[in-house]
């Protein structure tokens, strides 16, 4: 996972143990594995909405559970909410374990899952509490 928060201080140090623990974000503890999850997360989708987090495959392919559960750390429950709606949307079990069955999907999804995904988009990049909610969160490593 790379750091898609501009190197801003609190998040670096979570980062830097997740180089030091071999990259899976998932054997980081706490603050650091909120952190990780969520700024890496947010970078995806304020770059390319959850289309683009959709097409990441992630170090130690952690559930899309682990990234909703980053989120309502930050106070983001919408956010971890609308992730978990998205997930049931896709037409088959595990969407994190199958790259290529997400590829085809998001090639051509459904209307109900285009349609959330773009409401949950804007609310997203329309949040100006995100940011500091991850830095207050990661002040407390």
């Amino acid at each position: 996972m790379q750091d898609q928060s501009q190197s801003k201080d609190v998040v670096a140090p979570a980062y830097e143990r997740l180089a030091l623990i071999g990259g899976d974000p998932l054997d980081l503890d706490e603050p650091f594995r909120t952190v990780v999850l969520a700024d890496t997360a947010l970078g995806l989708i304020g770059n390319g909405g959850f289309e683009y987090f959709f097409e990441s495959d992630f170090p130690g392919r952690p559930d899309y559970s682990d990234f909703a559960a980053a989120f309502e750390n930050l106070g983001l429950a919408y956010l971890a909410d609308g992730l978990r709606e998205l997930v049931a949307l896709f037409p088959f079990q595990a969407p994190h374990q199958e790259r290529e069955r997400r590829l085809i999907f998001l090639a051509s999804p459904s209307s109900d899952f285009g349609s959330a995904a773009s409401r949950l988009n804007e609310r997203v990049w329309q949040d100006s509490s995100i940011d500091e909610r991850l830095q207050a969160y990661g002040a407390a490593a």
